[in-house]
Protein backbone atom coordinates (compact mmCIF):
# COMPACT_ATOMS: atom_id res chain seq x y z
CA UNK A 1 0.00 0.00 0.00
CA UNK A 2 1.27 3.48 -0.90
CA UNK A 3 0.16 6.49 1.72
CA UNK A 4 1.71 9.60 3.17
CA UNK A 5 0.86 9.58 6.56
CA UNK A 6 -1.62 6.81 7.30
CA UNK A 7 -1.37 4.85 10.24
CA UNK A 8 -4.72 2.07 10.67
CA UNK A 9 -2.83 1.46 14.40
CA UNK A 10 -3.22 5.11 15.70
CA UNK A 11 -5.83 7.76 15.71
CA UNK A 12 -5.17 11.69 15.64
CA UNK A 13 -7.05 14.73 16.28
CA UNK A 14 -7.22 17.16 13.89
CA UNK A 15 -6.04 20.29 15.92
CA UNK A 16 -4.83 22.62 12.65
CA UNK A 17 -6.26 25.69 12.29
CA UNK A 18 -7.42 24.92 8.76
CA UNK A 19 -10.08 22.30 9.54
CA UNK A 20 -11.22 23.66 12.83
CA UNK A 21 -14.96 24.76 13.74
CA UNK A 22 -15.45 28.32 11.53
CA UNK A 23 -19.02 28.89 12.60
CA UNK A 24 -20.99 28.97 15.62
CA UNK A 25 -22.31 25.42 16.37
CA UNK A 26 -19.85 23.66 14.46
CA UNK A 27 -19.13 20.58 15.36
CA UNK A 28 -15.24 19.74 15.37
CA UNK A 29 -13.83 17.02 13.33
CA UNK A 30 -13.57 13.31 14.81
CA UNK A 31 -10.12 11.69 16.01
CA UNK A 32 -8.85 9.89 12.50
CA UNK A 33 -5.82 7.48 11.09
CA UNK A 34 -4.76 10.94 9.78
CA UNK A 35 -1.52 11.74 11.05
CA UNK A 36 -0.55 14.47 8.46
CA UNK A 37 1.09 17.06 10.27
CA UNK A 38 1.40 21.03 8.66
CA UNK A 39 4.95 21.94 8.53
CA UNK A 40 4.01 25.66 9.41
CA UNK A 41 1.82 25.21 12.41
CA UNK A 42 2.92 21.85 13.87
CA UNK A 43 -0.58 20.32 14.06
CA UNK A 44 -2.60 17.67 12.28
CA UNK A 45 -4.66 18.72 9.10
CA UNK A 46 -6.03 15.70 7.90
CA UNK A 47 -4.17 15.75 4.56
CA UNK A 48 -3.93 11.68 4.17
CA UNK A 49 -4.57 9.68 1.11
CA UNK A 50 -3.58 6.30 0.46
CA UNK A 51 -3.66 3.89 -2.40
CA UNK A 52 -4.08 0.28 -2.22
CA UNK A 53 -5.25 -2.54 -5.04
CA UNK A 54 -8.50 -4.12 -4.19
CA UNK A 55 -8.81 -7.75 -3.76
CA UNK A 56 -11.74 -10.10 -2.10
CA UNK A 57 -12.31 -10.78 1.09
CA UNK A 58 -11.65 -14.68 2.16
CA UNK A 59 -13.72 -15.01 4.59
CA UNK A 60 -16.70 -12.97 2.77
CA UNK A 61 -19.30 -14.66 4.83
CA UNK A 62 -18.74 -13.39 7.76
CA UNK A 63 -17.22 -9.92 6.92
CA UNK A 64 -19.05 -8.87 3.64
CA UNK A 65 -22.07 -6.63 4.07
CA UNK A 66 -25.14 -8.85 2.86
CA UNK A 67 -28.58 -6.62 1.55
CA UNK A 68 -31.75 -7.10 2.64
CA UNK A 69 -33.89 -9.06 0.58
CA UNK A 70 -37.76 -8.43 1.20
CA UNK A 71 -39.09 -10.32 -1.40
CA UNK A 72 -37.28 -14.21 -2.05
CA UNK A 73 -36.96 -15.44 -5.06
CA UNK A 74 -39.14 -18.19 -5.99
CA UNK A 75 -41.23 -17.44 -2.38
CA UNK A 76 -42.55 -13.94 -3.43
CA UNK A 77 -43.60 -12.36 -6.72
CA UNK A 78 -42.40 -9.36 -7.52
CA UNK A 79 -44.30 -6.69 -6.52
CA UNK A 80 -46.17 -4.49 -9.08
CA UNK A 81 -44.83 -1.53 -10.66
CA UNK A 82 -47.03 1.94 -8.52
CA UNK A 83 -46.43 5.47 -8.72
CA UNK A 84 -46.78 6.83 -5.25
CA UNK A 85 -47.35 10.61 -6.57
CA UNK A 86 -49.41 9.65 -10.14
CA UNK A 87 -49.15 12.61 -12.18
CA UNK A 88 -51.92 14.45 -13.63
CA UNK A 89 -52.48 13.35 -17.11
CA UNK A 90 -56.00 15.12 -17.73
CA UNK A 91 -57.06 17.72 -19.03
CA UNK A 92 -60.40 17.47 -19.23
CA UNK A 93 -60.82 19.14 -16.08
CA UNK A 94 -59.77 22.45 -17.15
CA UNK A 95 -62.48 24.50 -19.34
CA UNK A 96 -62.48 23.75 -23.16
CA UNK A 97 -60.06 26.38 -25.31
CA UNK A 98 -57.71 26.90 -22.69
CA UNK A 99 -53.87 26.95 -23.28
CA UNK A 100 -51.80 25.68 -21.28
CA UNK A 101 -48.00 26.73 -20.70
CA UNK A 102 -46.21 23.47 -19.04
CA UNK A 103 -42.51 23.51 -17.31
CA UNK A 104 -40.84 21.36 -19.92
CA UNK A 105 -41.73 21.56 -23.98
CA UNK A 106 -43.95 19.46 -25.35
CA UNK A 107 -41.71 16.60 -26.59
CA UNK A 108 -39.63 15.88 -23.64
CA UNK A 109 -41.45 12.24 -22.87
CA UNK A 110 -42.74 11.90 -19.79
CA UNK A 111 -41.21 9.17 -17.19
CA UNK A 112 -44.39 7.91 -15.90
CA UNK A 113 -45.48 4.48 -15.80
CA UNK A 114 -48.24 4.77 -18.12
CA UNK A 115 -48.92 7.14 -21.05
CA UNK A 116 -49.20 11.17 -19.98
CA UNK A 117 -49.34 12.98 -23.55
CA UNK A 118 -48.15 16.36 -22.91
CA UNK A 119 -49.13 19.96 -24.21
CA UNK A 120 -47.52 23.24 -24.21
CA UNK A 121 -48.56 26.40 -25.79
CA UNK A 122 -45.38 29.06 -24.56
CA UNK A 123 -42.29 28.71 -23.24
CA UNK A 124 -40.99 28.23 -19.79
CA UNK A 125 -37.55 29.52 -18.66
CA UNK A 126 -35.73 30.05 -15.34
CA UNK A 127 -33.36 33.28 -14.27
CA UNK A 128 -30.88 32.06 -11.76
CA UNK A 129 -29.10 34.37 -9.45
CA UNK A 130 -25.36 35.15 -9.95
CA UNK A 131 -23.19 35.38 -6.66
CA UNK A 132 -22.28 38.45 -5.85
CA UNK A 133 -18.67 37.00 -4.13
CA UNK A 134 -17.81 34.55 -6.07
CA UNK A 135 -19.53 35.01 -9.46
CA UNK A 136 -21.12 31.54 -9.40
CA UNK A 137 -24.45 30.53 -10.07
CA UNK A 138 -25.46 29.09 -6.80
CA UNK A 139 -28.43 29.44 -7.15
CA UNK A 140 -28.45 26.45 -9.89
CA UNK A 141 -27.14 23.76 -6.82
CA UNK A 142 -30.38 23.90 -5.20
CA UNK A 143 -32.71 23.27 -8.15
CA UNK A 144 -34.60 19.69 -8.84
CA UNK A 145 -37.33 18.30 -10.83
CA UNK A 146 -39.69 15.55 -10.20
CA UNK A 147 -41.75 12.94 -12.57
CA UNK A 148 -45.57 14.33 -10.82
CA UNK A 149 -47.60 16.98 -11.45
CA UNK A 150 -49.40 18.37 -14.54
CA UNK A 151 -47.47 16.06 -17.24
CA UNK A 152 -45.42 14.05 -15.71
CA UNK A 153 -42.85 16.89 -14.25
CA UNK A 154 -42.31 19.60 -12.23
CA UNK A 155 -39.26 21.82 -10.81
CA UNK A 156 -38.78 22.65 -7.26
CA UNK A 157 -36.42 24.53 -4.65
CA UNK A 158 -36.49 25.71 -1.40
CA UNK A 159 -38.32 28.81 -0.60
CA UNK A 160 -36.22 31.54 1.24
CA UNK A 161 -35.34 34.98 2.25
CA UNK A 162 -32.61 37.78 3.05
CA UNK A 163 -29.31 37.82 1.84
CA UNK A 164 -29.13 33.96 1.39
CA UNK A 165 -32.21 33.87 -0.13
CA UNK A 166 -30.82 36.60 -3.12
CA UNK A 167 -28.17 34.38 -3.68
CA UNK A 168 -30.07 31.64 -4.45
CA UNK A 169 -32.65 33.21 -5.92
CA UNK A 170 -34.67 31.02 -8.66
CA UNK A 171 -37.37 32.93 -10.95
CA UNK A 172 -39.40 30.95 -13.18
CA UNK A 173 -40.96 32.59 -16.21
CA UNK A 174 -44.22 30.80 -18.20
CA UNK A 175 -45.15 33.13 -21.80
CA UNK A 176 -47.99 31.92 -23.38
CA UNK A 177 -46.63 31.63 -27.16
CA UNK A 178 -49.48 33.54 -28.67
CA UNK A 179 -50.97 37.43 -28.26
CA UNK A 180 -54.10 37.65 -25.94
CA UNK A 181 -56.02 41.00 -26.44
CA UNK A 182 -58.90 40.99 -23.71
CA UNK A 183 -59.94 39.18 -20.55
CA UNK A 184 -58.27 35.55 -19.42
CA UNK A 185 -58.34 33.43 -16.61
CA UNK A 186 -55.02 32.31 -15.50
CA UNK A 187 -54.67 29.45 -13.25
CA UNK A 188 -52.07 27.35 -11.56
CA UNK A 189 -51.39 23.55 -10.75
CA UNK A 190 -50.30 22.64 -7.92
CA UNK A 191 -48.70 19.21 -7.75
CA UNK A 192 -49.84 16.64 -5.33
CA UNK A 193 -46.03 16.58 -3.23
CA UNK A 194 -43.27 18.97 -3.40
CA UNK A 195 -45.04 21.87 -3.31
CA UNK A 196 -44.64 23.22 0.59
CA UNK A 197 -44.57 27.08 0.83
CA UNK A 198 -47.45 29.08 2.33
CA UNK A 199 -46.88 32.12 0.15
CA UNK A 200 -45.53 31.71 -3.38
CA UNK A 201 -46.07 35.26 -4.71
CA UNK A 202 -47.12 34.97 -8.43
CA UNK A 203 -46.62 38.13 -10.56
CA UNK A 204 -48.94 38.40 -13.65
CA UNK A 205 -47.89 40.99 -16.21
CA UNK A 206 -51.12 42.46 -17.23
CA UNK A 207 -52.27 45.07 -19.93
CA UNK A 208 -52.63 47.04 -16.54
CA UNK A 209 -49.34 46.64 -15.23
CA UNK A 210 -48.17 44.01 -12.81
CA UNK A 211 -50.52 42.09 -10.56
CA UNK A 212 -49.22 40.03 -7.21
CA UNK A 213 -50.97 37.05 -6.13
CA UNK A 214 -50.37 35.06 -3.25
CA UNK A 215 -51.08 31.56 -2.90
CA UNK A 216 -50.58 28.55 -0.59
CA UNK A 217 -48.62 25.40 -2.32
CA UNK A 218 -49.37 22.19 -0.33
CA UNK A 219 -52.20 20.78 -2.05
CA UNK A 220 -51.24 17.50 -1.57
CA UNK A 221 -53.18 16.85 -4.77
CA UNK A 222 -53.11 17.58 -7.96
CA UNK A 223 -55.21 20.56 -8.54
CA UNK A 224 -55.52 23.72 -10.80
CA UNK A 225 -56.02 26.85 -8.50
CA UNK A 226 -57.05 30.09 -10.39
CA UNK A 227 -54.93 33.34 -9.63
CA UNK A 228 -57.63 35.80 -11.00
CA UNK A 229 -59.15 36.99 -14.65
CA UNK A 230 -56.65 39.82 -16.00
CA UNK A 231 -57.09 42.06 -18.75
CA UNK A 232 -54.26 41.39 -21.74
CA UNK A 233 -52.38 42.92 -24.60
CA UNK A 234 -49.38 40.97 -26.06
CA UNK A 235 -48.38 37.52 -24.72
CA UNK A 236 -49.17 37.05 -21.21
CA UNK A 237 -46.49 36.14 -18.37
CA UNK A 238 -46.47 34.77 -15.02
CA UNK A 239 -43.23 34.78 -12.76
CA UNK A 240 -42.81 33.06 -9.52
CA UNK A 241 -39.58 33.19 -7.34
CA UNK A 242 -38.14 31.34 -4.42
CA UNK A 243 -38.16 34.72 -2.01
CA UNK A 244 -41.18 34.29 -0.56
CA UNK A 245 -42.43 36.05 3.15
CA UNK A 246 -43.40 34.40 6.12
CA UNK A 247 -40.38 33.61 7.34
CA UNK A 248 -38.84 31.23 5.45
CA UNK A 249 -36.06 28.98 6.93
CA UNK A 250 -35.00 26.82 3.05
CA UNK A 251 -36.78 23.71 4.00
CA UNK A 252 -40.51 24.48 2.37
CA UNK A 253 -40.09 23.34 -1.13
CA UNK A 254 -41.74 26.03 -3.55
CA UNK A 255 -42.72 23.98 -6.94
CA UNK A 256 -42.92 25.32 -10.84
CA UNK A 257 -45.26 23.17 -12.64
CA UNK A 258 -47.78 24.09 -15.12
CA UNK A 259 -49.54 27.28 -15.73
CA UNK A 260 -53.03 27.71 -17.92
CA UNK A 261 -54.50 30.71 -19.81
CA UNK A 262 -58.75 30.54 -19.97
CA UNK A 263 -59.27 33.45 -22.86
CA UNK A 264 -62.81 35.22 -21.52
CA UNK A 265 -65.69 36.78 -23.57
CA UNK A 266 -64.88 39.45 -21.55
CA UNK A 267 -64.40 41.10 -18.65
CA UNK A 268 -66.07 38.55 -15.59
CA UNK A 269 -69.42 40.22 -14.28
CA UNK A 270 -68.57 39.07 -10.71
CA UNK A 271 -65.13 39.28 -9.05
CA UNK A 272 -66.03 38.09 -5.26
CA UNK A 273 -63.11 37.88 -2.58
CA UNK A 274 -64.24 36.35 0.83
CA UNK A 275 -62.30 37.64 3.74
CA UNK A 276 -62.21 37.05 7.60
CA UNK A 277 -62.55 34.88 10.06
CA UNK A 278 -63.79 31.41 10.85
CA UNK A 279 -67.06 32.39 10.25
CA UNK A 280 -66.49 33.39 6.71
CA UNK A 281 -64.04 30.17 6.65
CA UNK A 282 -66.99 27.94 7.20
CA UNK A 283 -64.99 26.82 9.98
CA UNK A 284 -67.38 23.04 10.96
CA UNK A 285 -69.13 22.98 7.61
CA UNK A 286 -67.00 19.27 7.47
CA UNK A 287 -67.47 16.23 8.44
CA UNK A 288 -65.58 15.91 12.00
CA UNK A 289 -62.41 14.54 9.82
CA UNK A 290 -61.95 17.47 8.07
CA UNK A 291 -62.84 16.32 4.73
CA UNK A 292 -64.60 18.88 3.50
CA UNK A 293 -61.26 21.33 4.01
CA UNK A 294 -58.71 22.24 1.14
CA UNK A 295 -56.77 20.25 2.26
CA UNK A 296 -53.83 23.47 2.03
CA UNK A 297 -55.71 24.68 5.49
CA UNK A 298 -55.34 21.62 7.70
CA UNK A 299 -52.26 19.98 7.65
CA UNK A 300 -49.04 19.20 9.94
CA UNK A 301 -50.32 20.47 12.97
CA UNK A 302 -47.52 18.62 15.25
CA UNK A 303 -45.03 21.22 12.94
CA UNK A 304 -43.98 24.82 12.74
CA UNK A 305 -45.61 24.75 8.91
CA UNK A 306 -48.92 23.76 10.27
CA UNK A 307 -52.14 25.21 8.84
CA UNK A 308 -55.56 25.15 10.36
CA UNK A 309 -57.22 28.02 8.40
CA UNK A 310 -60.20 25.76 7.86
CA UNK A 311 -61.62 26.79 4.10
CA UNK A 312 -64.09 24.78 3.68
CA UNK A 313 -66.05 23.69 0.14
CA UNK A 314 -69.28 24.47 2.23
CA UNK A 315 -68.57 27.70 3.27
CA UNK A 316 -71.68 29.87 3.30
CA UNK A 317 -69.84 32.02 0.62
CA UNK A 318 -69.30 29.35 -1.79
CA UNK A 319 -73.27 28.34 -1.17
CA UNK A 320 -74.54 31.46 -2.38
CA UNK A 321 -76.88 32.24 -5.05
CA UNK A 322 -75.64 35.43 -6.92
CA UNK A 323 -78.99 37.43 -8.08
CA UNK A 324 -80.05 35.80 -11.58
CA UNK A 325 -78.36 32.80 -10.98
CA UNK A 326 -79.49 29.39 -10.49
CA UNK A 327 -76.10 27.76 -9.38
CA UNK A 328 -74.53 29.04 -5.79
CA UNK A 329 -70.92 30.50 -6.10
CA UNK A 330 -68.92 27.28 -5.31
CA UNK A 331 -70.42 25.78 -8.31
CA UNK A 332 -69.85 28.57 -10.96
CA UNK A 333 -66.22 29.07 -9.53
CA UNK A 334 -65.37 25.09 -9.48
CA UNK A 335 -66.73 24.84 -13.66
CA UNK A 336 -64.81 28.27 -14.17
CA UNK A 337 -67.80 30.09 -15.48
CA UNK A 338 -66.53 32.92 -17.50
CA UNK A 339 -68.59 35.36 -15.79
CA UNK A 340 -67.40 34.40 -12.28
CA UNK A 341 -63.91 35.06 -10.55
CA UNK A 342 -63.75 34.29 -7.06
CA UNK A 343 -61.61 33.17 -4.02
CA UNK A 344 -62.07 32.48 -0.33
CA UNK A 345 -59.33 33.53 1.53
CA UNK A 346 -60.87 33.88 5.03
CA UNK A 347 -58.91 31.72 8.31
CA UNK A 348 -59.93 30.59 11.29
CA UNK A 349 -59.27 32.40 14.54
CA UNK A 350 -57.89 35.97 12.00
CA UNK A 351 -58.54 39.08 13.96
CA UNK A 352 -59.02 42.57 12.46
CA UNK A 353 -55.32 43.07 12.12
CA UNK A 354 -54.86 39.74 10.24
CA UNK A 355 -57.05 41.52 7.36
CA UNK A 356 -55.18 44.72 7.63
CA UNK A 357 -52.62 45.72 4.82
CA UNK A 358 -49.08 46.35 5.21
CA UNK A 359 -47.56 49.40 5.08
CA UNK A 360 -45.29 50.03 2.41
CA UNK A 361 -41.50 51.20 3.66
CA UNK A 362 -41.07 54.36 5.56
CA UNK A 363 -44.89 55.02 6.26
CA UNK A 364 -46.91 54.52 9.25
CA UNK A 365 -48.60 51.13 9.55
CA UNK A 366 -52.75 51.05 9.47
CA UNK A 367 -53.74 49.75 12.98
CA UNK A 368 -56.92 48.49 14.40
CA UNK A 369 -57.90 49.83 17.68
CA UNK A 370 -55.92 47.64 19.96
CA UNK A 371 -53.09 48.98 18.08
CA UNK A 372 -51.55 46.18 16.26
CA UNK A 373 -50.75 45.93 12.37
CA UNK A 374 -50.68 43.80 9.69
CA UNK A 375 -50.03 40.60 10.76
CA UNK A 376 -49.67 37.10 8.49
CA UNK A 377 -51.35 33.55 10.04
CA UNK A 378 -49.88 30.17 9.42
CA UNK A 379 -47.10 31.23 7.31
CA UNK A 380 -49.69 33.06 4.84
CA UNK A 381 -49.63 36.70 4.87
CA UNK A 382 -52.10 38.84 6.13
CA UNK A 383 -55.27 38.61 3.88
CA UNK A 384 -55.52 41.95 2.13
CA UNK A 385 -51.68 41.70 1.39
CA UNK A 386 -52.45 38.41 -0.76
CA UNK A 387 -53.53 40.64 -4.14
CA UNK A 388 -56.73 39.49 -4.76
CA UNK A 389 -58.51 42.97 -4.20
CA UNK A 390 -58.10 45.49 -6.61
CA UNK A 391 -59.98 48.01 -9.06
CA UNK A 392 -61.85 45.08 -10.72
CA UNK A 393 -63.38 43.54 -7.57
CA UNK A 394 -67.00 43.59 -7.95
CA UNK A 395 -67.56 41.96 -4.19
CA UNK A 396 -66.42 41.73 -1.63
CA UNK A 397 -68.29 39.30 1.70
CA UNK A 398 -66.85 39.15 5.01
CA UNK A 399 -67.06 38.22 8.89
CA UNK A 400 -64.86 39.65 11.58
CA UNK A 401 -64.84 40.61 14.80
CA UNK A 402 -65.77 37.50 16.87
CA UNK A 403 -62.54 36.54 17.68
CA UNK A 404 -61.53 40.32 18.90
CA UNK A 405 -64.36 40.28 20.80
CA UNK A 406 -62.77 37.06 22.57
CA UNK A 407 -65.51 34.33 21.76
CA UNK A 408 -63.09 31.39 22.47
CA UNK A 409 -61.78 32.87 25.73
CA UNK A 410 -65.36 33.41 26.98
CA UNK A 411 -66.47 29.68 25.85
CA UNK A 412 -63.14 28.38 27.94
CA UNK A 413 -64.17 30.26 30.93
CA UNK A 414 -67.58 29.61 31.08
CA UNK A 415 -66.52 25.92 31.24
CA UNK A 416 -64.37 26.72 34.04
CA UNK A 417 -66.57 28.47 35.88
CA UNK A 418 -70.26 27.81 36.93
CA UNK A 419 -72.58 30.61 36.11
CA UNK A 420 -69.25 32.49 34.34
CA UNK A 421 -71.72 35.90 33.89
CA UNK A 422 -72.66 36.25 37.35
CA UNK A 423 -68.59 35.78 38.47
CA UNK A 424 -67.76 39.57 40.13
CA UNK A 425 -64.33 38.83 39.58
CA UNK A 426 -64.62 37.85 36.18
CA UNK A 427 -66.95 40.19 35.58
CA UNK A 428 -67.03 39.22 31.81
CA UNK A 429 -70.32 40.76 31.06
CA UNK A 430 -69.05 44.80 31.15
CA UNK A 431 -65.45 44.03 30.19
CA UNK A 432 -66.85 42.12 27.11
CA UNK A 433 -69.66 44.72 26.24
CA UNK A 434 -66.44 47.25 26.77
CA UNK A 435 -64.58 45.83 24.86
CA UNK A 436 -66.97 45.75 21.72
CA UNK A 437 -67.98 48.97 21.68
CA UNK A 438 -64.30 50.44 22.70
CA UNK A 439 -62.10 48.07 20.69
CA UNK A 440 -64.09 45.62 18.34
CA UNK A 441 -66.20 47.93 16.13
CA UNK A 442 -63.79 50.65 15.70
CA UNK A 443 -61.34 47.78 14.75
CA UNK A 444 -64.18 46.54 12.14
CA UNK A 445 -64.26 50.23 10.68
CA UNK A 446 -60.75 50.38 9.54
CA UNK A 447 -61.03 46.69 7.86
CA UNK A 448 -63.85 47.82 6.12
CA UNK A 449 -62.19 51.33 5.42
CA UNK A 450 -59.08 49.39 4.15
CA UNK A 451 -61.43 46.97 1.92
CA UNK A 452 -62.76 49.85 0.48
CA UNK A 453 -59.40 51.72 -0.43
CA UNK A 454 -58.09 48.04 -2.07
CA UNK A 455 -61.21 47.85 -3.46
CA UNK A 456 -63.17 51.37 -4.31
CA UNK A 457 -65.50 49.98 -7.34
CA UNK A 458 -66.78 46.83 -4.63
CA UNK A 459 -69.79 46.54 -3.20
CA UNK A 460 -68.99 44.91 0.46
CA UNK A 461 -70.87 42.83 2.72
CA UNK A 462 -70.68 42.10 6.21
CA UNK A 463 -72.09 39.25 7.52
CA UNK A 464 -73.13 39.03 11.37
CA UNK A 465 -72.65 36.32 13.95
CA UNK A 466 -75.98 34.17 14.89
CA UNK A 467 -76.80 32.54 18.65
CA UNK A 468 -74.65 29.81 18.74
CA UNK A 469 -76.71 28.34 21.75
CA UNK A 470 -80.52 27.78 21.51
CA UNK A 471 -80.68 26.50 25.61
CA UNK A 472 -78.97 24.10 27.72
CA UNK A 473 -79.31 20.52 27.01
CA UNK A 474 -77.19 17.16 28.01
CA UNK A 475 -76.78 15.57 24.67
CA UNK A 476 -76.66 16.69 21.30
CA UNK A 477 -77.86 14.97 18.27
CA UNK A 478 -75.23 15.14 16.23
CA UNK A 479 -72.61 12.07 16.00
CA UNK A 480 -69.53 11.70 17.22
CA UNK A 481 -69.84 14.89 19.38
CA UNK A 482 -70.60 15.94 22.81
CA UNK A 483 -72.60 18.17 25.19
CA UNK A 484 -69.88 17.94 27.97
CA UNK A 485 -68.77 21.84 27.26
CA UNK A 486 -72.57 23.12 27.03
CA UNK A 487 -72.93 26.38 28.70
CA UNK A 488 -75.67 26.22 31.17
CA UNK A 489 -79.05 28.12 30.89
CA UNK A 490 -78.45 31.39 32.33
CA UNK A 491 -74.72 31.42 30.76
CA UNK A 492 -76.79 30.89 27.08
CA UNK A 493 -79.00 33.85 27.70
CA UNK A 494 -76.03 36.08 28.47
CA UNK A 495 -74.17 34.98 25.19
CA UNK A 496 -77.09 35.57 23.62
CA UNK A 497 -77.47 38.93 24.47
CA UNK A 498 -73.73 39.47 24.14
CA UNK A 499 -74.29 37.96 20.36
CA UNK A 500 -76.97 40.64 19.84
CA UNK A 501 -74.44 43.73 21.50
CA UNK A 502 -71.90 42.64 18.92
CA UNK A 503 -74.75 42.13 15.81
CA UNK A 504 -75.69 45.76 16.84
CA UNK A 505 -72.36 47.30 17.32
CA UNK A 506 -71.26 45.92 13.82
CA UNK A 507 -74.43 47.23 12.38
CA UNK A 508 -73.98 50.48 14.05
CA UNK A 509 -70.44 51.13 12.24
CA UNK A 510 -71.75 49.77 8.47
CA UNK A 511 -74.22 52.93 8.80
CA UNK A 512 -71.54 55.02 9.91
CA UNK A 513 -69.78 54.23 7.25
CA UNK A 514 -72.19 54.62 4.30
CA UNK A 515 -72.52 58.28 6.03
CA UNK A 516 -71.11 61.32 4.94
CA UNK A 517 -67.63 61.78 4.92
CA UNK A 518 -67.00 58.33 4.07
CA UNK A 519 -69.84 57.21 1.80
CA UNK A 520 -69.11 53.89 1.81
CA UNK A 521 -70.82 51.54 -0.60
CA UNK A 522 -71.03 48.69 3.11
CA UNK A 523 -74.07 46.39 3.75
CA UNK A 524 -74.52 44.41 6.87
CA UNK A 525 -76.90 40.87 6.38
CA UNK A 526 -77.89 39.88 10.08
CA UNK A 527 -78.59 36.31 9.94
CA UNK A 528 -79.94 35.76 13.69
CA UNK A 529 -84.06 35.47 12.88
CA UNK A 530 -83.39 33.27 10.10
CA UNK A 531 -80.79 31.09 11.41
CA UNK A 532 -83.51 31.30 14.77
CA UNK A 533 -83.34 28.16 17.37
CA UNK A 534 -81.18 26.39 15.87
CA UNK A 535 -77.82 26.24 17.51
CA UNK A 536 -76.96 23.98 19.69
CA UNK A 537 -79.21 22.11 21.80
CA UNK A 538 -81.71 23.11 18.47
CA UNK A 539 -84.21 21.27 16.59
CA UNK A 540 -82.34 20.72 14.23
CA UNK A 541 -79.02 21.94 15.72
CA UNK A 542 -77.30 23.92 12.85
CA UNK A 543 -74.55 24.34 15.14
CA UNK A 544 -71.56 21.82 15.77
CA UNK A 545 -71.59 20.94 19.92
CA UNK A 546 -68.42 20.04 21.25
CA UNK A 547 -66.01 17.82 19.04
CA UNK A 548 -63.44 16.15 21.09
CA UNK A 549 -60.67 15.37 18.49
CA UNK A 550 -58.74 17.95 17.01
CA UNK A 551 -58.21 17.83 13.02
CA UNK A 552 -54.47 16.94 11.39
CA UNK A 553 -54.28 20.71 10.85
CA UNK A 554 -55.44 21.63 14.75
CA UNK A 555 -52.68 19.72 16.21
CA UNK A 556 -53.29 18.12 19.63
CA UNK A 557 -54.08 21.31 21.89
CA UNK A 558 -57.56 21.85 19.64
CA UNK A 559 -58.95 25.26 19.06
CA UNK A 560 -59.24 26.05 22.89
CA UNK A 561 -56.25 26.09 24.91
CA UNK A 562 -56.90 25.78 28.38
CA UNK A 563 -59.60 22.48 28.20
CA UNK A 564 -58.58 19.51 29.22
CA UNK A 565 -59.12 16.96 27.04
CA UNK A 566 -59.31 18.96 24.23
CA UNK A 567 -61.63 20.07 21.56
CA UNK A 568 -61.51 20.69 18.04
CA UNK A 569 -61.82 24.27 17.10
CA UNK A 570 -64.74 22.86 14.83
CA UNK A 571 -66.77 23.06 17.87
CA UNK A 572 -69.14 25.41 18.09
CA UNK A 573 -69.31 27.06 14.56
CA UNK A 574 -72.37 26.27 12.36
CA UNK A 575 -72.09 23.29 10.24
CA UNK A 576 -73.22 22.14 6.89
CA UNK A 577 -77.02 23.38 7.92
CA UNK A 578 -75.80 25.95 9.25
CA UNK A 579 -73.74 27.62 6.46
CA UNK A 580 -76.90 27.08 4.14
CA UNK A 581 -79.22 29.14 6.27
CA UNK A 582 -76.32 31.85 6.57
CA UNK A 583 -75.84 32.26 2.68
CA UNK A 584 -79.98 32.02 2.38
CA UNK A 585 -80.05 34.92 4.30
CA UNK A 586 -77.42 36.17 1.60
CA UNK A 587 -78.89 35.41 -1.25
CA UNK A 588 -81.91 37.37 0.02
CA UNK A 589 -80.18 40.39 0.76
CA UNK A 590 -77.84 40.60 -2.13
CA UNK A 591 -80.77 42.43 -4.58
CA UNK A 592 -81.91 45.01 -1.66
CA UNK A 593 -78.22 46.05 -1.22
CA UNK A 594 -78.10 46.53 -5.18
CA UNK A 595 -75.93 44.05 -6.39
CA UNK A 596 -75.44 43.80 -9.14
CA UNK A 597 -74.55 46.74 -10.63
CA UNK A 598 -76.79 47.56 -13.44
CA UNK A 599 -74.30 47.38 -16.31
Amino acid sequence: MEANDCDQRRTFLPDDPSVMPSKPGEKPEPESHCGHINPATGKYDLKCWWHDSVVWKDDCAVECGNEKLRFDAGVHPNPPDVAAHPPNCQVEDLPQGVLVVDDVPADVPAVTPGACPRRNDGTFTFDFAKDGQTGDFLSKVDLHQIGGGFGGHFWFTHSRAGALGDRLKVTGRWELGRELDGWARVMVHMPNHGAHTQQAAYTVHTADGPKRRTLPQRTEENRWVPLGAFRFTGRPRVELTSITGGAPDGKEDIAFDAVAFQPLPGKPRHQVVTLGDSFAAGEGASPIDGSKYYPESDRMGLTPYRNACHRSYAAWARKTRLPGSRHTLGYRTDVWDPEVDAHLLACSGARTQMLLPTAPSGQEPVRNAFGLAAEGQYREPSQLDKGFLDANTTLVLLSIGGNDAGFADIFTTCFLHANCHENLVLDLDGKTRARITDKVAPSVKTVLQQIAKAAPHAKIVLMGYVKLFTASCDETSQPGQTAALNPEAGEVEWMGKITLHLRDELAAVVKELREWPDRLDVHFTDPIERFGARGVCGNPEAVNAGIPKPTQGEGEKGGFPGLNPPMSQQSFHPNELGTTLLSDALTTDLPHFGYPAVR
